[in-house]
């Protein structure tokens, strides 16, 4: 199954503490729950089947990141600066959960790239993982 999210790709921030009387809660910065429901809007339409919680899954993410004015996106393809890829990964892998997956714990391999694109946008491809035999 694979996934095309548009826009720019954002990163899972660090939670958020407030007080509530004695009791202290945590939430989503503004940016990261808007972004988990950009995917989750984009993905409703494009996702077939939810994988079942005893299969083991395999993501492939690519993030295509808006290139730098100053630098064309073909002599600099990779990007090399923030937001972290790992950072990407799970703010999409979080978005996901219930929709893709009953939970994120079955995601037992991932591959992520980001690159510089004229298009950004982040392609998730989700299949059962298949152990290789060696």
């Amino acid at each position: 199954m694979t996934i095309v999210i548009p826009g720019v790709p954002v990163p899972q921030g660090r939670p958020k503490f407030a007080r509530r009387g004695n009791f202290v809660t945590t939430y989503d910065p503004d940016k990261s729950r808007k972004w988990k429901a950009h995917v989750k809007e984009h993905a409703e339409g494009q996702v077939t089947e939810l994988f079942a919680s005893e299969i083991p899954l395999h993501i492939s993410a690519m993030f295509y990141m808006p290139g730098p004015k100053s630098v064309s996106v073909a002599k600099r393809p990779f990007h090399t600066v923030k937001p972290d890829v790992d950072n990407l990964v799970k703010g999409l892998t979080d978005a996901l959960t219930g929709i893709c997956w009953v939970d994120d714990a079955q995601i037992v391999e991932i591959r992520a790239c980001k690159e510089y694109s004229e298009n950004p946008q982040t392609v998730l491809t989700v299949e059962a993982y298949v152990k290789a035999q060696f």
